[in-house]
């Protein structure tokens, strides 16, 4: 078995300990593979004492072994074929006896009466790779999709064998940017090895996922996963930007939607904020009308929403909570200042163009909300300071 780690810059702390869970990951995938082959060199040593103590095991696996090669010649071939399977871009000679063999779906009684198996829905390189392995025993899965095709198609078909190479093939190139998509298939189609190794991954790497690793994650499967590995599940739907997943969580949590909605992550953050760096006006809203969040609340650093967005000079998120009716008189715990002070600390100096220009806007919108200009904060400072 040859493991190859492949290592970006790793920094200290925190990318040193994701290090050391991939590792750990990885041996104790090699663990599992090294229990594999002992277990397989076990029976190989008691099916090999067994044909040397007399003739007629031996007379009877050779039997076997040329009943093998002959299957494997008959692939492609119209000797002694009884039945053609139907793929995308045409049609292969096949043989009942040969499907029989490999599944029950392919059982006398199911496939008797019939010439021909409808394989047109698979992609043709799948179709062809696995006819290719019901006679032959052979398959390629150095591609992922390939290999990620062939592994639903064993599960459709009920092919243990094929699923599992097809599952060690997939935890052997499983990264981080393709555990999610490797853990959804797996979740369809119980492949529970691929499934407990993503799983680890995405444990891992969690705060290094986006968005689009997520995407075509199924709103039930994507909460399901949230639950197990974050108690924020919310907050981290929100981050995910999934507004599916966040009216789950909402409905769910029906009756402590306000504890919830308005709860600070291990970061300091709230939903609502979330929602909004993330520019999705839509969560912001459903937080808002169905969970009820606090307009007004506070980070953990002591500014409320709308502060905290004037800081960072997100004229997106200051807009949306000026529009929705937040107070726009609160202030920092810290200093008392409010968001008519920060406002006026951008100059052209400071900022660039743009954000310079946003500030100004919103200092506008503040005033003509009737925004104190004549508070002060601890210093006895005013906005015109």
């Amino acid at each position: 078995v040859q493991i190859v780690f492949v290592f970006d810059k790793m920094a200290s702390g925190g990318d040193s300990i994701k290090l050391e869970k991939h590792l750990k990951l990885l041996k104790e995938e090699y663990t599992k593979l090294q229990k594999n082959y002992a277990e397989l060199e076990r029976k190989y040593s008691k099916a090999a004492a067994s044909t040397g103590e007399n003739d007629v095991s031996g007379e009877f696996s050779s039997f076997i072994s040329r009943l093998v090669m002959t299957v494997a010649t008959l692939y492609g071939r119209t000797t002694y074929s009884d039945i053609t399977i139907k793929l995308k871009d045409k049609s292969m000679p096949a043989h009942k006896f040969v499907l029989n063999a490999r599944s029950e779906e392919w059982r006398e009684d199911v496939i008797l009466d019939k010439a021909e198996l409808d394989w047109s829905d698979m992609d043709a390189d799948v179709g062809y790779a696995l006819l290719r392995w019901i006679y032959t025993d052979i398959v390629d899965l150095q591609h992922d999709s390939l290999a990620l095709d062939l592994l639903k198609t064993s599960h459709r078909f009920k092919l243990p064998g094929l699923m599992g190479l097809c599952e060690r093939a997939l935890v052997s190139s499983v990264s981080v940017r393709s555990c999610v998509r490797f853990y959804c298939v797996a979740e369809d189609v119980g492949a529970s090895n691929l499934l407990e190794y993503c799983s680890g991954l995405i444990s891992t790497h969690w705060d290094d996922l986006t968005p689009q690793d997520f995407e075509h994650m199924s709103g039930p499967l994507l909460y399901k996963m949230l639950k197990s590995k974050t108690k924020h599940p919310l907050h981290a739907a929100v981050r995910l930007l999934r507004e599916d997943v966040v009216f789950l969580c909402l409905v769910e949590n029906n009756g402590s939607l306000p504890e919830i909605v308005n709860s600070l992550s291990p970061q300091g953050q709230l939903p609502l904020g979330l929602a909004l760096m993330g520019r999705s006006t839509a969560i912001a809203q459903t937080l808002l009308e169905t969970g009820g969040a606090d307009i007004n609340a506070y980070t953990s650093e002591g500014n409320t929403l709308l502060i905290d967005a004037i800081k960072r000079g997100d004229s997106f998120t200051a807009q949306f909570l000026l529009e929705k009716g937040c107070n726009v008189d609160l202030t920092t715990r810290d200093t008392s200042d409010t968001a008519l002070h920060l406002v006026c600390t951008y100059s052209m100096r400071s900022s660039d163009l743009e954000t310079h220009r946003d500030m100004l806007a919103i200092g506008r919108q503040l005033l003509s909300l009737q925004a104190d200009p004549n508070r002060q904060n601890n210093k006895g400072y005013t906005p015109l300071h």
